[in-house]
This record gives C-alpha cells, structure tokens and sequence, in this order.
C-alpha cells in the first residue's frame, strides 16, 4: 500500500459525511478595501528610537546632539 493510497475501508466511511462549502467571494468590495487601508498597522514613527543595545547611549546623546546644533547660531553671534 502506497503512502497517497486509502484504505477502502476509509474510503466507505468518508463518503458517508456529506459537507456543504459554501461560496467565498473572493474579491472584497469597495468600502471593505477602504476600512483595511484606514485600519491597517503602520510602522512606527519613532522605531529608530526602540530599544536594543545601544539605545540608552542614543537616549543620552540625542539630546546633547540637539543643544549642540540650538546652540551653534549663538556661538558664532559672539
């Protein structure tokens, strides 16, 4: 007996349940494909700011960084 061979037995006892599929449409309309757009995830603005390794290094010097460069145009009015 092959692996994709069913035994006759098996054979009798599942045409015995008779199932009913029903139909699926397979193209959404409209609205649904408008709602899916709206609701959809979105990748995260500040992901780049997630935690990994070196994240609390980049929590830290990001702000330096950021008075560093508000900073600058005072420095070269002096």
């Amino acid at each position: 007996m092959n692996k994709k061979e069913i035994p006759e037995e098996l054979k009798e006892r599942l045409e015995e349940f008779h199932v009913e599929i029903p139909q699926i449409p397979l193209k959404k309309n409209k609205l649904d494909q408008l709602a899916d757009w709206i609701c959809k995830p979105v990748k995260s603005p500040l992901e780049f700011l997630s935690i990994h390794e070196k994240s609390t290094i980049k929590l830290g010097l990001y702000p330096l960084f950021a008075i560093f460069i508000l900073l600058l145009p005072t420095m070269f009015l002096i």
